[in-house]
């Protein structure tokens, strides 16, 4: 789940006026996310400080080494290390935005049309992974395999796997949203 997170010292967007903020880059989804969550509690460009740091885990890096980053939007395992290190969260994107396609996988037309077979094999695997993770009856073995994976410390491991099995994301099946695709090209166009 993404989720704006933002220092112990800040208390709501208010506080963000004025403060530097962290993305990806200027132009892409997590800022335009950043951009139209700020506008929505009446901040707008120009209010507040754009520092492109990059992905994931330079955003988390730049908001642990420099205090001086307010806030940003971050994704798992993130946000669990985020508010481990005593940041708070302003809550998730999908509540501040709805639907949003926010992950993805991509080819190009000609390579699909002509790996058609490989490229349904790997949707058809990825949606039953996705499944499978998610279904209540694998939720011992997904957490067991979560946490010999994760670098995170042994009392944290299997924060990120709760949050992937928290409403809404749990109770809905796997498919692509339409509403929540639409909401990203909007985000974009707007931005």
């Amino acid at each position: 789940m993404n989720e704006f997170f933002v220092q112990g010292n800040i208390n709501g967007f208010a506080d963000l006026r004025g403060r530097a903020l962290v993305v990806d880059a200027p132009d892409t989804a997590y800022a335009l996310q950043l951009k139209k969550i700020l506008a929505q509690h009446g901040l707008k460009e120009g209010d507040y400080k754009i520092n492109p740091v990059g992905a994931g885990p330079f955003r988390f890096k730049a908001l642990m080494e420099d205090k001086s980053n307010a806030g940003g939007i971050l994704n798992l395992p993130f946000t669990v290390q985020a508010e481990g290190a005593g940041m708070k969260s302003l809550g998730r994107t999908i509540d501040m935005l709805g639907a949003y396609q926010a992950a993805g996988a991509f080819a190009m037309r000609a390579w699909a049309e002509k790996n058609r077979e490989t490229l349904e094999r790997y949707l058809a695997a990825y949606i039953e992974c996705i499944r499978w993770v998610r279904a209540p009856a694998n939720k011992a073995q997904a957490s067991r395999s979560w946490s010999t994976s994760s670098s995170s410390p042994p009392a944290k491991r299997n924060a990120p796997m709760s949050c992937c099995l928290t409403p809404p994301s749990a109770s809905r099946p796997t498919r692509l949203r339409p509403r929540g695709f639409q909401e990203r090209a909007c985000v974009a166009r707007r931005a």
